[in-house]
């Protein structure tokens, strides 16, 4: 088990792990704002779908 002393240390593993189960081909967002966030979640509509 993996352990982090800071949160863009766990970003990086996560990013890492999502691009070797093929999830790469999507950009990611890094160090993302909330208002980053929210604007990633309304412009994707596989996640407006399940809500």
């Amino acid at each position: 088990m993996n352990t982090f002393s800071k949160e863009s240390e766990f970003e990086a593993a996560v990013i890492h792990e999502l691009d070797q189960r093929s999830w790469g081909d999507a950009d990611v967002i890094k160090n993302p704002s909330e208002a980053d966030l929210l604007a990633n979640w309304t412009s994707n509509p596989l996640l407006l779908k399940h809500t």
